[in-house]
């Protein structure tokens, strides 16, 4: 079994511009990520669930 996440700094995704100074840091230019916080949060369920099934 597996998992995969995809996250970044700050959620979802943006158009690569020309004018880089438009980009949000932090925020993927590819697929949409989820942010930060909920990722800890997942790993946080992730590692109890597999805690509890031993």
């Amino acid at each position: 079994m597996g998992v995969m996440i995809e996250s970044h700094l700050v959620e979802g995704n943006q158009k690569l511009s020309s004018d880089l100074s438009q980009l949000n840091y932090g925020q993927s230019v590819t697929d949409a990520c989820i942010d930060f916080s909920t990722t800890e949060i997942l790993l946080e369920e992730l590692a109890e669930s597999v805690k509890n099934s031993s």
